[in-house]
C-alpha cells in the first residue's frame, strides 16, 4: 500500500451510498451488495486531487486532439504552398489523419497492440511526441504524411482509453459536468494552434511553418511526462482484468479510506458475477437486441456531429476569404496588400470562433445533470441550435464568424452530451470496444465531410453550410428517438 493510503480510516459502517436507481441511502455497505457495492463506493466519493489529475489528463489529451485535428485546416495555405500541393492532395492528406484517429480507437481494444491501458497511454503518447518532432524537423512530404498517420493512430488509442478511464472514475453526481470540463481541451488546443500561428506565421507565410510544427510538440512532451509519473487505470477495468489488489489500491485513492475486509469480500463476489455474465467482450455485443436501436441512433448522432464539425473547419479559411472579398469589393485592385491583411484577419476570425464556442462544453455539463434536460434533451437542443445559428450566419454574412461561433458553441454542447450518454449507456465490459467503434464512425463522418464540403464549396462558397443546417435539424429529430436517458444512473446497473 503506498503512503497516500496509510492514513485512510475504515469507515464502512453507516456509510451513505447510492442505490441502483441513483437515490441516496444510509446503512451498512455490506447490506448494499445487491445494489453493487462498487458503484456505492465510487459514486459517494468526494472530488479529490486524484480526480482533478485524471480530469486534467483527459483535458490535455483532447488539447492534443484539437491541435492535430485542425492543423490541415488552420494551416491549409502555408502547408499547401510549402509542399506545392493542390486541393485534392490537401483533402486526402487531411482525411488520412482523421481516419487514422478512428483506426487508433479501434486498435486500442486489441491486447497484442495494447496489452493494458496504462502501457497504451504511456507508449503511444511517447510515439505522438516523437512523430510530432519528426514532422517539425523534416521537410519531405512523404515523411510528413507517414509521421502524421502514425501520430493520429496513436492519438486515437490514447484518447479512447483516457475517455473511458475518466468516466469510470467519476462519481455519478458530477460525472457529466467534469467530463465536459475535460472536453474543453479540444477547443483550447484549437486556440493554442491559432495563437501560435498568429505569432509565428501571422500572414500564413511558409518561412516559419516548421518552427510552428515543432512548437506543437511541446504539449505532447508535457503530457507524456505526467503520464509516466502519475497515470492510473480505473478500478472497474482492473477488476474485469482480475487485478484485484491493484484495483483496491486505486479505489482507496478515490474514496480516501481503506477498503474493509467485509467490503473486499463483497467486491470479489461482484467480480465473479461480472465476469460470469452472458455479455461477451466483443464488438458485436453492442449490436445485440438490447443495444441495437441505441447503437444505430448513436452512429447517426456521432456521424452527423463530425460531418458538420470537420466540414466546417476544412472550408472555414476559404469561406472567410470569399466573405472578405465580398465585403471589400473596391480594394481588389491591390491584391498583394489585401491578401496579406486578410490572412492575418482570417486567423483572428478563426480564433474568435473558438473563443465563442469553447463554453459550449461547460454549459452542457451543467444542463445534462438536470432532471428536466438530462443527456437526451441536451443533444436535441444542441443539434437544433447548431442548425439555427448556422442558417442565421449564412443570411447575415457580415457577421458570419459571430453566428458560426454560436453554432460551434452548440456543436461542442452536442458532442459533450452525446459522448457522456454513449460512455454511460454501455457496460464496462464492452465500453472500450463500443466507444472505440463510435469514435471510428465519428472519423468516418469527418472524412466524408472533407471531400463533400470542398465539392459544395466549389459550387457555391456558402453551400456547405446550407447542407449542415439540414443535417443538424434532421439529426435533432432522430435524437428524440433514443429510448431512455442515462442521467443519474450508475454504471453497469442492469
Amino acid at each position: 500500500m503506498d503512503e497516500e493510503t496509510n492514513d485512510f480510516k475504515d469507515t464502512s459502517e453507516n456509510k451513505t451510498f447510492l442505490d441502483s436507481k441513483g437515490k441516496i441511502s444510509k446503512g451498512n455497505l455490506e447490506d448494499s451488495s445487491k445494489e453493487k457495492l462498487f458503484n456505492n463506493l465510487i459514486d459517494t466519493a468526494e472530488i479529490r486531487l486524484f480526480h482533478v489529475e485524471i480530469i486534467l489528463f483527459q483535458f490535455l489529451v483532447l488539447f492534443l486532439n484539437g491541435i492535430h485535428m485542425t492543423t490541415m485546416s488552420a494551416l491549409y495555405i502555408p502547408i499547401q504552398n510549402f509542399y506545392s500541393l493542390n486541393d485534392f492532395d490537401m483533402i486526402w492528406i487531411s482525411n488520412s489523419g482523421i481516419i487514422s484517429v478512428g483506426v487508433g480507437s479501434i486498435l486500442s481494444n486489441y491486447s497484442k497492440l495494447v496489452p493494458s491501458r496504462l502501457i497504451g497511454v504511456k507508449v503511444f503518447t511517447f510515439i505522438i511526441l516523437v512523430t510530432n518532432i519528426i514532422i517539425g524537423m523534416f521537410s519531405n512530404i512523404y515523411i510528413f504524411i507517414f509521421s502524421r498517420i502514425i501520430l493520429c493512430i496513436s492519438l486515437g488509442i490514447v484518447m479512447l482509453i483516457m475517455n473511458n478511464i475518466l468516466c469510470e472514475m467519476l462519481p455519478i453526481k458530477n460525472r457529466s459536468l467534469f467530463m465536459t470540463i475535460a472536453s474543453l481541451g479540444f477547443t483550447s488546443g484549437c486556440m493554442f494552434l491559432n495563437v501560435m500561428s498568429l505569432f509565428i506565421t501571422p500572414n500564413l507565410e511558409i518561412e516559419n511553418l516548421h518552427i510552428l510544427l515543432l512548437v506543437m510538440s511541446i504539449p505532447a512532451f508535457f503530457i507524456w511526462t505526467v503520464f509516466m509519473l502519475r497515470m492510473e487505470d480505473s478500478p472497474r477495468n482492473l477488476i474485469l482484468n482480475n487485478k484485484t489488489d491493484e484495483a483496491i489500491r486505486v479505489l482507496e485513492k478515490i474514496i480516501q479510506r481503506r477498503v474493509a475486509e467485509s467490503e473486499r469480500e463483497i467486491l470479489l463476489k461482484e467480480i465473479n458475477r461480472s465476469s460470469n455474465n452472458s455479455l461477451e467482450r466483443k464488438l458485436s455485443s453492442m449490436f445485440q437486441r438490447k443495444f441495437i436501436v441505441i447503437t444505430l441512433l448513436l452512429v447517426i448522432i456521432w456521424t452527423a456531429n463530425s460531418y458538420v464539425a470537420y466540414g466546417g473547419y476544412v472550408v472555414l479559411t476559404l469561406v472567410k476569404k470569399e466573405i472578405n472579398k465580398n465585403l471589400n469589393p473596391n480594394k481588389l485592385s491591390n491584391n498583394d496588400v489585401i491578401e496579406e491583411v486578410n490572412y492575418n484577419k482570417i486567423i483572428k476570425d478563426t480564433l474568435f470562433v473558438y473563443l465563442i464556442s469553447s463554453p459550449g462544453c461547460l454549459l452542457a455539463g451543467f444542463i445534462t445533470e438536470t432532471k428536466f434536460f438530462g443527456r437526451k434533451i441536451t443533444i436535441f437542443i444542441g443539434f437544433l441550435f447548431m442548425g439555427i445559428f448556422c442558417l442565421v450566419g449564412i443570411i447575415f454574412e457580415q457577421n458570419f464568424c459571430l453566428f458560426l461561433g454560436l453554432s460551434t458553441f452548440f456543436m461542442n454542447f452536442t458532442f459533450s452530451g452525446a459522448n457522456n450518454y454513449s460512455t454511460e449507456i454501455y457496460p464496462t465490459k464492452i465500453r472500450d470496444k463500443s466507444i472505440g467503434f463510435l469514435y471510428f464512425t465519428y472519423r468516418v463522418g469527418a472524412v466524408l465531410s472533407q471531400s463533400g464540403a470542398m465539392d459544395f464549396y466549389k459550387a457555391h462558397y456558402m453551400l456547405p453550410y446550407y447542407v449542415f443546417v439540414v443535417i443538424c435539424i434532421a439529426t435533432s429529430i432522430f435524437t428524440l428517438c433514443l429510448p431512455y436517458d442515462t442521467n443519474g444512473k450508475p454504471l453497469d446497473i442492469e
